[in-house]
């Protein structure tokens, strides 16, 4: 037996070596692609065999998994007919789901199960969030999201990692138990919502999980409300183009009750400027959503009248300009944009 040499991982001085020859390598990996495809003298013996269609490739699979990303890689779905191009996006999304799996597991292995520790878990957030390339907050809903799969609901985990529920559907189910402490009602929760998870969308879902939660933990109601409310808040970021965002999370109440403020006070500004007649006419500023959003600013920013109207003048809006230019350029030495 000839040993096949191979570069060492471990430096370029060193070399290690398999007992295996090239030969025996690629039988064993055609073995291992051949049992994935079926395993039986009928099925196919690897991905380029002619004998089957690319169609007929895809239509045999089974359950996902990691080999699924070489099949896809090798098939082009422009050259599949409706049917194949619908199994190939559905192979896709069964891909990204186990792909999803193995990212929570990644996740709980860095920052494990407990909890408990805020400024480890701080800590830990920060490299999640600097290895992913996104914001310290999307990184702790992450922890939060794979250490919910992988302690309360380990079949909801077996079920994204088989490419059954979709990543979304896991946050949903986490994001809308996050209250729930009973290790009886999680399990409960588990098992009702599992089956509706496969079906539905995920907006569909959030309602089922919202309804599952009412029913099996309602002697819980006031509590979970309570620690809900107490997570009130208000974000604001900028937005392209000169705009921004402001939102408020609080009790729906409170919610309900500023929303029919703000489309009355948007409504009558509306009217004020001409309805739908103005927009016709190209008034921009006449449209509903815009005169809701000018209404609600008016409502914070605002001073009541004498006659109890409103008053509000956007150009009373204080405007920070920054400005960042090199020494020579402010010295009037240079011309740099």
């Amino acid at each position: 037996m000839t040993a096949t040499p191979m570069t060492s991982p471990y430096g370029e001085d060193e070399e290690w070596f398999v007992p295996f020859t090239d030969a025996e390598l690629e039988a064993g990996f055609a073995a291992a692609e051949h049992a994935e495809l079926g395993g039986d003298p009928t099925a196919p013996q690897s991905f380029d065999d002619p004998g089957f269609r690319d169609e007929d490739l895809l239509a045999m699979r089974g359950p996902v998994c990691g080999v699924d990303l070489m099949l896809l890689e090798s098939l082009d779905p422009a050259s599949l007919d409706r049917a194949g191009r619908l199994d190939y996006l559905r192979r896709a999304e069964a891909v990204e789901a186990f792909a999803a799996a193995l990212k929570v597991r990644a996740t709980v292995a860095c920052a494990g199960t407990d909890g408990s520790d805020s400024q480890r878990d701080r800590y830990v957030a920060m490299e999640v969030a600097q290895l992913r390339r996104v914001g310290e907050g999307a990184a702790a809903s992450a922890i939060a999201t794979a250490r919910g799969l992988h302690v309360q609901f380990p079949e909801f985990l077996a079920a994204l990692a088989a490419g059954e529920v979709s990543e979304w559907h896991c946050r949903v189910l986490i994001s809308g138990t996050v209250n729930v402490t009973d290790r009886e009602v999680l399990s409960k929760l588990q098992d009702r919502l599992l089956p509706k998870a496969k079906k539905k969308t995920p907006t569909q879902f959030r309602r089922e999980v919202t309804k599952a939660v009412a029913d099996l933990d309602a002697a819980q109601e006031t509590e979970r409300f309570e620690a809900a409310r107490a997570d009130r808040y208000v974000s604001c970021h900028p937005l392209p183009d000169g705009m921004g965002y402001l939102g408020i999370v609080s009790d729906w109440p409170t919610i309900s009750a500023m929303h029919a403020q703000v489309r009355a006070a948007g409504r009558s500004r509306q009217l004020a400027a001409g309805g739908a007649q103005a927009v016709r006419a190209g008034d921009d500023d006449a449209r509903a959503d815009a005169c809701r959003a000018d209404a609600f600013a008016a409502l914070v920013l605002g001073t009541v009248q004498q006659d109890g109207s409103l008053c509000w003048d956007r150009e009373q809006v204080q405007t920070t300009l920054t400005v960042v230019m090199d020494l020579p350029t402010a010295q009037g030495l240079a011309q740099r944009h």
